[in-house]
């Protein structure tokens, strides 16, 4: 049994290395140390990660079905476009903070609000730049600079599927389009 001050210490180097003042390896070496290899209680901080199962699944759950109900609400619905626009922004601001809870809290399903995120921005540019231009290829262009936009990324940050999904994307419309410049030439 851990006396207070211990408890004290140890709650102080969790917060130390949540907040990355000393490197996990040391943080992890201290709280062994005083602790004395007894498992940590996590106290009453409730964190998503300590405490939250069950409100990451319907987290998960809630962005995984944004991207239909943003399908849904471009395609299918009767509104206004600017309420149409505002919906699809609420959308895409809820995607943008659960990837950044997610990483702040160092959670390992953070590529379903990433992906989310990247289809919900697709989405909406591509209805807003309709809204603005009816032109076809307006729409191609956009949906090119989605996709490549999503390979960079992809690159950058060296996530495999988000760099495949963008080549992927840049594949299936580039054979789209050759497939319908094909059928307008003959």
């Amino acid at each position: 049994m851990l006396d207070e001050r211990s408890k004290i210490i140890i709650e102080e180097i969790k917060f130390w290395k949540e907040h990355k003042i000393l490197p996990e390896s040391y943080c992890d070496y201290l709280i062994n140390l005083y602790s004395k290899g007894e498992p940590v209680e996590r106290g009453e901080n409730k964190s998503l990660r300590s405490g939250g199962q069950p409100l990451l699944l319907i987290q998960l759950s809630l962005i995984t079905l944004m991207i239909p109900f943003s399908f849904l609400v471009i395609y299918f619905t009767e509104f206004h476009p600017l309420m149409q626009t505002g919906i699809l922004s609420l959308f895409i601001a809820y995607a943008l903070w659960l990837f950044y809870d997610l990483k702040k809290h160092q959670i390992k399903w953070l590529y379903v609000p990433l992906l989310a995120l990247l289809f919900l921005i697709l989405f909406s540019t591509e209805y807003i730049g309709q809204l603005i231009i009816t032109d076809h290829w307006v729409s191609g262009i956009i949906i090119v600079l989605n996709f490549s936009a999503w390979y960079i990324l992809g690159k950058k940050t060296k996530l495999k599927y988000v760099k495949y999904s963008g080549i992927i994307g840049l594949l299936m419309t580039c054979i789209y389009f050759v497939y319908n410049f094909s059928h307008v030439v003959l």
